[in-house]
């Protein structure tokens, strides 16, 4: 059931709301690094 809600919660012993601040900081990195590559060009 939460394998399939969440493929990846099987390999993490990380607890939701800390799976959430990893996903939140994967998507913050991202977008940090596409607003630097937009203002170094």
């Amino acid at each position: 059931m939460s394998k399939r809600r969440k493929p990846y919660s099987f390999s993490s012993p990380l607890p939701p709301n800390q799976e959430r601040r990893k996903e939140f900081w994967l998507w913050f990195s991202f977008i940090a690094v596409r607003n630097i590559e937009a203002i170094s060009y």
